[in-house]
């Protein structure tokens, strides 16, 4: 027995040494194809954050923030330049964190808008999707945490599977393309002139998206938010948080309120979840994504509640 494990163990170092190879070697190959992918907006987010010199607002969150956000119109309203960092969910809030710390100074007023999702069911750590951003920006590296490394096993086979579909892929298939969907702020206007296709999530029942079914919410991420929120206050950088975008029928009032008394001691551009609850016709793809169509309006809505928030 006791050579039996020897063997297994040392059958699986090999095994897992010989995949972090063969991860490494196909990540270096398929990193100009993956830049060039919706993830490859990370460069020209990055590129447009850090050369922002002047006192800025900054937009951190997933999907539901560059799908339903105009910042130029934000920009031009409040006069301060805007970057929308965000991406999707499943990169994790703590990577978002992490990686605007660097970007961020004095008179900056971070925007918070996490999914509900980010709330219970998304790891704040990230799944497959935030470990390719490294492969894009290898830069990233240095702001993995300890338990982020811990997890890379668990994605490896994702990221395999990943790469050897961007290896194949049509390279003037729009995804293959989507980086350029995003325009100079960050929002992405791929979805532009789309009709809703909202019977794919309304009607599904196999999927989870109804949070009536799911109202956990994760005391981990409570302090992750928590924690970036005093760090801003000790930079003397304004932050905000809010609701994301969701499907009426999709959400209880009492899961949005219990969201809000976890966080009530910060500063809440609206905690009035019906502030940002639509009707099934009036989004695309997800629960979470607006309409194209109707992201001027979203958008005009914050910036009044941005602004009664920042003259009291």
């Amino acid at each position: 027995m006791k050579k039996f494990l020897q063997k297994l163990i040392l059958f699986s170092f090999v095994f897992f040494l010989f995949a972090i190879i063969v991860l490494v070697a196909s990540s270096a190959i398929v990193a100009p194809k993956l830049s060039k992918r919706g993830r490859g907006c990370v460069l020209d987010k990055l590129n447009r954050i850090q050369n922002i010199q002047q006192p800025k607002i900054v937009l951190v969150g997933g999907s539901n923030i560059c799908y339903n956000t105009n910042s130029k119109l934000i920009e031009d309203s409040l006069h301060m330049p805007v970057a929308d960092m965000s991406i999707n969910a499943n990169v994790g809030m703590q990577f978002y964190f992490e990686s605007v710390k660097p970007y961020l100074k004095s008179g900056d007023i971070v925007i918070l808008t996490p999914e509900y999702d980010a709330y219970s069911k998304i790891n704040f750590l990230g799944d497959e999707s935030m470990y390719e951003l490294n492969i894009i920006h290898p830069k990233f590296i240095s702001i993995l945490s300890a338990k982020q490394w811990l997890r890379l096993p668990l994605y490896i086979g994702n990221i395999l599977k990943d790469n050897y579909n961007i290896l194949v892929a049509d390279k003037n298939s729009k995804i293959s393309n989507g980086r350029y969907d995003y325009n100079a702020w960050g929002d992405y206007e791929g979805h532009k002139n789309l009709p809703s296709q909202s019977g794919k999530f309304m009607n599904n029942k196999e999927d989870d998206y109804n949070l009536k079914e799911n109202q956990i919410i994760n005391e981990d991420f409570i302090q992750l938010v928590k924690n970036f929120s005093i760090y801003c206050k000790q930079k003397n950088i304004k932050c905000f948080i809010g609701y994301g975008v969701y499907a009426k029928k999709l959400v209880p009032e009492e899961y949005a309120f219990k969201i809000h008394n976890e966080l009530k001691e910060m500063n809440w551009f609206t905690n009035n979840p019906n502030d940002c609850l639509y009707d099934a016709n009036q989004l695309f793809d997800s629960p979470n994504h607006l309409l194209f169509n109707l992201q001027n309006q979203r958008t005009e809505k914050i910036i009044a509640l941005l602004k009664k928030q920042l003259h009291n």
